[in-house]
């Protein structure tokens, strides 16, 4: 939850790299703050990362997020 509220993509990523990774997310259990990674081309510059908090969790019904994504200034312009 720290790192979320400190917006350090250079921290984030270094938790991602040195984290377990995972393909599924549980809202419920721990803090409910994920590093994400996209891939979205074979270039450096198509991978980035973001963090996600989720905020409130109904079981089974709903889950209300916020997020930041996008280490680099360039992917303002991609993120949608």
């Amino acid at each position: 939850l720290a790192m979320y509220d400190a917006n350090n993509s250079t921290n984030a990523i270094a938790a991602f790299n040195a984290g377990t990774k995972t393909t599924t997310a549980d809202p419920i259990t721990g803090a409910g703050v994920f590093i994400f990674k996209i891939v979205n081309g074979p270039a450096a510059s198509d991978v980035y990362y973001g963090v996600m908090k989720m905020t409130n969790v109904l079981p089974g019904a709903s889950v209300t997020f916020e997020y930041r994504i996008g280490d680099k200034y360039a992917h303002l312009s991609v993120i949608k």
